[in-house]
């Protein structure tokens, strides 16, 4: 074997380099251009030529604000907020279907929707009319523009204008420069499209609804037009939801229509913040503190809602024979009498509810701000009782170590219509033991920590196990309409286990001159003392 290197060269080398050198070179004369025309093509398809606005209507009756809603959906379904509807319910399938499979890769829609996304239509009761806007990425603007092809998409001429239509889903799509428009209301679109300038929605207002939702969930804005109201309630309200872990809340700002205060609430356009009287214990617990007594806010109450006329017609200025009259004989005159006498503050609770009264016996107390005096004085016309009592007994007899007047009424004790009295009001309860109790443990003298005109409580679970339990008793005595004891414990189930994780929802709401404002939210109990249950997001990578 010959180890002899041998080198083989066809042809000459710089001549075979300088060919491929020119190869390449007119190759990439021709790429070059080629690539520069796809990007300058690029740029162009997804230029971003149209601010947001434009594409608003100034007289929306509804515009809804979310910012990355693909990366909010997880967080929000990811609370246990969303696991309360009970099983079965049309709320629960909602929530699923809300929660479930996406319809398109995540990626896409990351790119579709990435922007502030924007709902508007002309009022509550045309949501279905309404226009879906989203700021999309260059990829998703060249992949929205590429969907046109699709078999899938139709396109519609209509008014000068070019729409996609998809037929499966019953959809209306527009592309211009970067921003999507999507609707079911062809019209609707069409108008979304063409609107002059001086009709659409002003530049600063849609980035204060932007701004708006950067420090919430969602945030919705409501024009006089939301409602079919004659007048408007509200010139406009503006509302932002926030969904924590085991919370929601709710903050509402609007501003009352002057048609509607000078026609119906006047008192409202005056209102301001107040002190109000700490709330006392129960599952469901109010404190009010208006800027009149309480026989005026009933009679101003009553111009707009007719059912309280007969309440404040009783609260009216006594005639001159009942100034004169000597003696009380009874509860109901002890009570109306002092109840003119009220100021501005009053609470009510609904402590328990007693099932095994002769009727089911609702324990509720109220307080009223007043002159105690003028309670004493008529404490001191109660008419001595009788000595035998037949059927229902109102008179009233006086407790003098409580301050205390109470009629026994008929039934239990849970059924002793009580008056008393502490520092600076009057406690009225639907039991004389709960007026003596709540005189010795209520916060009755104490201011709630911040300023306003109502604050309301409600526990659920408390509140719905009382309710339960009275409908057992009568469905234990053939008592209860269309329900045995079995289908009353099958109906009322999911709903007992659904309140079960709730601790409390609160309403805190003020008025400062014609504006209102509200917090309402709702508060899960510690996830360690309610049973686990799924959240929609875990049940939906379950199934």
């Amino acid at each position: 074997m010959n180890d002899v290197v041998r080198n083989y060269t066809w042809g000459n080398l710089k001549r075979r380099r300088r060919s491929v050198h020119h190869r390449s070179r007119g190759l990439a004369k021709f790429l070059l251009p080629v690539f520069a025309v796809m990007i300058v093509g690029y740029l162009w398809l997804t230029r971003d030529n149209y601010m947001p606005n434009e594409f608003i209507p100034a007289d929306s009756g509804v515009e809804i604000y979310m910012l990355n809603p693909v990366d909010k959906r997880t967080d929000i379904f990811s609370s246990r907020v969303f696991s309360l509807a009970p099983e079965g319910s049309e709320a629960h399938g909602v929530v699923n279907q809300l929660a479930g499979e996406l319809p398109l890769p995540e990626w896409l829609l990351n790119n579709i929707c990435a922007g502030p996304f924007h709902v508007s239509a002309a009022s509550a009761d045309h949501l279905g009319d309404a226009v879906i806007m989203t700021r999309m990425t260059r990829v998703g603007t060249l992949t929205s523009r590429l969907a046109s092809f699709a078999p899938q998409v139709h396109v519609e001429y209509t008014g000068g204008l070019r729409l996609r239509y998809i037929p499966d889903a019953s959809l209306y799509y527009a592309v211009r420069g970067r921003t999507l428009l999507v609707s079911m209301s062809r019209n609707r679109l069409v108008y979304a499209l063409t609107l002059h300038p001086t009709n659409a929605l002003e530049a600063s207002q849609y980035r204060q609804g932007v701004l708006a939702a950067t420090q919430a969930d969602l945030f919705c804005r409501l024009g006089p037009e939301a409602f079919p109201w004659t007048p408007p309630v509200f010139a406009q309200m503006e509302t932002a939801l926030r969904v924590g872990s085991d919370t929601v809340h709710l903050t509402t700002n609007g501003t009352l229509s002057p048609a509607f205060t000078e026609h119906y609430t006047p008192f409202l356009a005056t209102l301001t913040p107040q002190p109000l009287p700490m709330p006392l214990d129960g599952f469901l617990t109010t404190s009010v503190a208006a800027n009149m007594d309480l026989p005026a806010l009933l009679t101003h109450l009553s111009e707009s809602l007719p059912a309280l006329a007969a309440a404040a017609e009783m609260l009216a200025e006594p005639q001159p024979e009942d100034m004169t009259a000597e003696l009380i004989e009874d509860m109901q005159t002890l009570l109306q009498q002092a109840l003119r006498s009220t100021g501005s503050r009053m609470r009510f609770a609904w402590s328990d509810l007693d099932p095994y009264e002769m009727m089911p016996a609702p324990l509720i107390s109220a307080t009223f701000d007043i002159n105690t005096y003028d309670v004493i004085a008529l404490f001191e016309r109660v008419a001595p009782a009788p000595e035998v009592s037949s059927g229902v007994d109102l008179a009233p007899r006086l407790d003098e170590e409580h301050m205390l007047a109470y009629a026994p009424f008929v039934g239990g004790e849970a059924i002793e219509p009580a008056i008393t009295l502490y520092a600076n009001g009057m406690l009225v309860s639907s039991s004389a033991n709960l007026a003596r109790e709540q005189l010795r443990t209520a916060p009755l003298t104490e201011t709630y920590p911040q300023d306003g005109n109502l604050f309301l409580r409600i526990q659920p679970h408390p509140m719905a196990t009382a309710i339960v339990d009275v409908a057992r008793e009568f469905a234990a005595s053939g008592l209860l309409r269309a329900h045995t004891e079995p289908s009353l414990e099958a109906a009322a189930a999911p709903w007992l286990d659904a309140v079960e994780a709730i601790d409390s929802v609160v309403l805190f709401a003020y008025g400062d001159n014609g504006q209102l404002h509200a917090d309402l939210t709702l508060t899960m109990h510690d996830a360690s003392d309610t049973p686990n249950a799924a959240t929609p997001l875990e049940a939906a990578d379950e199934e």
